[in-house]
């Protein structure tokens, strides 16, 4: 399926490319602010949500994306066994992993990235705002 085009006015109207995502969080706390963010960018566009990894997965047969943001504070096991499936769903998606800082969720984007996963993303938390000060 081909990726949606539209026209960009700063390039003369060439083609510009929307970046689909697929947001995968089983909490408010962390897919309230990514939506909000990616809301305010015209390029980047929400096409499924899952609240689980089996919907995520699912999401990925159904709906082409670009991106996945895979929360991964639900540990270690779930998120290895989920980016593995969602690479063989789709080797081409890139997969940003988001979740709270934790030395457990540290160790587990550690794997993540060496397994292949792109990014990960600390999401701010009222406790790490708390430490901060």
């Amino acid at each position: 399926m081909p990726v949606p085009v539209s026209s960009d006015p700063e390039t003369g109207g060439g083609p510009t490319r929307t970046v689909r995502v697929l947001l995968c969080a089983e909490i408010d706390l962390i897919t309230k602010p990514i939506q909000a963010a990616l809301k305010r960018a015209e390029d980047i566009k929400i096409v499924a949500t899952a609240t689980d990894r089996v919907g995520a997965v699912s999401a990925i047969w159904r709906q082409p994306v670009d991106v996945v943001i895979l929360d991964i504070g639900v540990g270690e096991r779930a998120t290895m066994m989920t980016l593995s499936r969602i690479t063989k769903a789709d080797a081409a998606v890139r997969l940003v992993m988001v979740a709270s800082i934790s030395f457990a969720n540290i160790r587990t984007s550690m794997k993540g990235l060496m397994a292949g996963a792109a990014a990960f993303v600390p999401i701010p938390t009222q406790h790490s705002a708390h430490a901060s000060r």
